[in-house]
Parts: structure tokens; sequence; C-alpha cells
């Protein structure tokens, strides 16, 4: 008497454990969306604690307006992580590597002689849309999903409102937001 599996009770198996490992996968997604952004909220503090050693030392912050894009180098971001190196080596990076959909932002106000500057990240897991939403800066739900910090924002909420805002251009995107963060 032979004893062994059938080509029919294999394939059953094989169908079960596909369709297991793809409801956990999907369960995984979101905890590593959040998990993402996690990582982005502690490099933009630590960015903002580099900032406030460099103020310290200089008397204002970084003169540049940088952001992280698909290059390596971003526009301004490796002169600003030149700037910086004495406090924070190397500047952040997005955890998803090189590309523009969640970049990091910097930028400073030469019209307040660099007094002030914003640093702003975008937030990519959905359950994180509260921090976007309560920042201080801009969020109209549409434009979503950009954390922001630093003293820019609070001035930015109270001199401008609606459409006169100060914006953040979004490099390759329609959208902007409001210089700055909270």
């Amino acid at each position: 008497m032979n004893r062994g599996f059938t080509l029919i009770e294999l394939l059953v198996v094989i169908a079960i454990i596909g369709i297991l490992a793809s409801v956990v996968l999907t369960s995984i997604a979101p905890a590593r969306e959040r998990a993402r952004d996690a990582r982005r909220l502690q490099e933009v503090t630590q960015m903002q604690k580099a900032l406030e050693l460099y103020y310290a030392e200089h008397k204002a912050y970084p003169s540049y307006t940088a952001f992280t894009d698909a290059t390596l180098c971003g526009t301004n971001w490796c002169d600003l992580e030149t700037e910086l190196q004495p406090f924070m080596d190397p500047l952040p990076r997005d955890p998803l590597g090189l590309q523009a959909d969640y970049a990091y932002f910097y930028d400073s106000n030469p019209g307040d002689s660099n007094q002030t500057y914003g640093i702003m990240m975008r937030v990519e897991s959905p359950s994180n849309n509260w921090m976007a939403d309560n920042d201080g800066g801009y969020y109209n739900g549409a434009d979503c999903c950009y954390y922001e910090i630093g003293p820019q924002p609070r001035y930015c909420m109270a001199k401008y409102s609606g459409t006169g805002r100060n914006w953040w251009p979004i490099p390759g995107q329609e959208a902007n937001v409001c210089r700055g963060g909270n």
C-alpha cells in the first residue's frame, strides 16, 4: 500500500499557505508604514536639535532651501549636510530610499536674517495624518499629510489665511503647503 499525498492535496495545501501568507503580508504593511513615519519623525527631531546647536554657534540658521529627492543630494541637501556636519552627520534620507514621494524639506527665512526655519516631511501612514493636522502648519485634507516643525509655521498660520499663505513648493506636484512647521 502506497502512502503519500495526491497532487490535489498538495495543491490545496499550497493554496492555503498562499492565502495565509497574503493575509499576513497585508496586515504587516500598515505597521511598516507607521514604523517608517516614526523613523522620519525621529530624524527631523534630531535635525531640529542639530539646527539649534548650529544657531547657538552662528546666531542664525543655515541659509538654504533644501530638500531630498530621487538623487543623493536632492536640491541643496548635501550643502546643508556639509553645513550641519559638526552637529549631525549625515543628514537623513527617507527610509524608502532615494525617491521624491516622501522627502525631507528645510527652509530658513532670509527675510528675518535666517532667524527662523521650517522642516517638513510627508507622513506615509493614514493613521498618522493627525500629526499633519495638528502641527500648526498647513493642512486642508486635500494636500494631505505634511508634518512641519520649526519656528516658521506659527508665524505662517498667524499671518496668512486661505491661499494667501507662504507656501512650500512640492517638486513635481501641484500641491503646495505652508512653509515651516509647529
